[in-house]
C-alpha cells in the first residue's frame, strides 16, 4: 500500500485473493494483474489451481476499491 505512486510502501494487513478470501472458490490463487475492462471496470486477473488440481488455469474478477484500498468483488470466472 501506498499513498503515491513512487512509494514508500508498506504491506498490507490481509492478503488480496487467498483460497480463503475467495470462498474456497480458488486453491492457491497467485500472480494477479490489474486490467482495465469493459465499460472502465477495474478487474484482476490471477491464476489458482483448477478445480481438478491437474495444472494452473486463469481467473478473472471484478476489483472495487473501497476506502481507497482494492476489493474483489463478484463471481470467479475461468
Amino acid at each position: 500500500m501506498a499513498d503515491a505512486l513512487p512509494g514508500p510502501y508498506t504491506k498490507a494487513a490481509t492478503p488480496l485473493v487467498t483460497t480463503e478470501s475467495l470462498a474456497g472458490a480458488v486453491r492457491g490463487p497467485g500472480g494477479q494483474d490489474v486490467v482495465t475492462g469493459p465499460g472502465g471496470r477495474e478487474r484482476i486477473l490471477f491464476h489458482g489451481w483448477s478445480p481438478d488440481g491437474r495444472g494452473r488455469v486463469m481467473y478473472l474478477a471484478d476489483l472495487v476499491f473501497e476506502d481507497g484500498r482494492p476489493v474483489v468483488r463478484g463471481d470467479r470466472a475461468r
